[in-house]
């Protein structure tokens, strides 16, 4: 996979949108500059990961020179996920949080002497599930870290981390890719998709190239995309009782804490997009709305709502019921 990146860097089709990023981490590789805390933030499906895994690669490559050049020992045994100076901690489907056990581990690793590489590098996937006691417990290996370790947090708002977390931490921002930097990105990578397939995953995408690869990958998660902004816009037009009896479809009675409050945050997400969609519609911006078309609503309400989408999925990543915080976010809006 990063073969090509070596080469070529700057011109990655798979880390299109994000190049000064990666500039910078060549350069601070190259330049034996790096820090021993990273943190990467950016929405879900922005590609985090893929950016945090070309990074590690390159952290352990020996040829060190900024970009893992894919063949050596280190990126053929992290390639595999097999490398044993690398530390994955990755959120469990059934967790609530990351917790202090984790955690706990993780710095037991970090003490150690790297067997095969220069480095001990642990990377939290899911930093934004980490809980309160959980971030608290790291704050002493990040302020005084073993000389060989770097830590690597990849969350999707940065606002899920204390401040005294984040102070300690050197934090990178994606940032999202435009339609047409998408469009000619993934053209290149899927040569036998159909230019209307793909413009239709990168307009439901919505400036994510993650997000846009899943539904190219897969034609049902595209069809089941399309109907869920439909019905995000349906919940827009609707009145308040309609609103709260459209609730009973997305918070299931059978749901589990854990699953109402992904459904709820994937929900919001849903209409957040179809609210933005309807501004630019108003203001005559056209390349976002080529699936769906606009609501009535003026766009001064539009905006209202989508500030009360923000403060709702906020809500509910703190932990707060979501079926209770969604009701309370229709009663606030008009």
């Amino acid at each position: 996979m990063f073969d090509s990146i070596r080469q070529k860097s700057d011109n990655a089709p798979t880390l299109a949108g994000q190049e000064k990023i990666v500039h910078f981490l060549e350069h601070s590789i190259k330049s034996d500059k790096t820090s021993h805390a990273y943190g990467f933030f950016g929405p879900k499906g922005i590609g985090k990961k893929r950016l945090v895994d070309f990074f590690v690669q390159a952290l352990l490559c020996d040829k060190n020179d900024g970009a893992p050049c894919g063949q050596c020992r280190n990126c053929v045994l992290f390639a595999r996920n097999n490398h044993t100076d690398v530390y994955r901690v990755i959120k469990d489907p059934d967790e609530k949080n990351i917790g202090i056990e984790k955690m706990r581990e993780m710095r037991e690793r970090m003490y150690l002497t790297p067997s095969i590489s220069r480095r001990n590098i642990a990377v939290i996937y899911d930093a934004h599930s980490l809980s309160a006691d959980a971030q608290n417990s790291i704050l002493k290996i990040l302020e005084e870290p073993p000389k060989s370790s770097v830590i690597i947090l990849a969350a999707d708002f940065t606002d899920s981390l204390l401040p005294t977390l984040r102070s300690r931490l050197l934090n990178i921002r994606l940032n999202n890719i435009s339609d047409e930097r998408m469009i000619k990105c993934l053209e290149s990578e899927y040569p036998d998709m159909s230019k209307e397939f793909i413009r239709s995953a990168v307009n439901l995408a919505f400036g994510k190239i993650e997000t846009a690869r899943d539904l190219i990958a897969d034609k049902t998660l595209l069809e089941s995309a399309e109907k869920e902004y439909a019905k995000a816009l349906q919940f827009l037009n609707s009145q308040k009782s309609e609103r709260l009896k459209m609730l009973y479809d997305v918070f299931s009675k059978s749901m589990s804490f854990i699953e109402q409050q992904n459904s709820g945050i994937k929900f919001a997400n849903s209409l957040l997009v179809a609210a933005e969609w309807s501004i630019y519609d108003k203001f005559g911006i056209k390349e976002a709305l080529m699936i769906i078309k606009s609501d009535k609503k003026p766009a001064d309400n539009l905006a209202k709502i989508c500030n009360g989408l923000f403060k709702l999925i906020d809500m509910m990543k703190r932990n707060i019921a979501p079926r209770l915080a969604f009701e309370q976010f229709i009663w606030n809006i008009n």
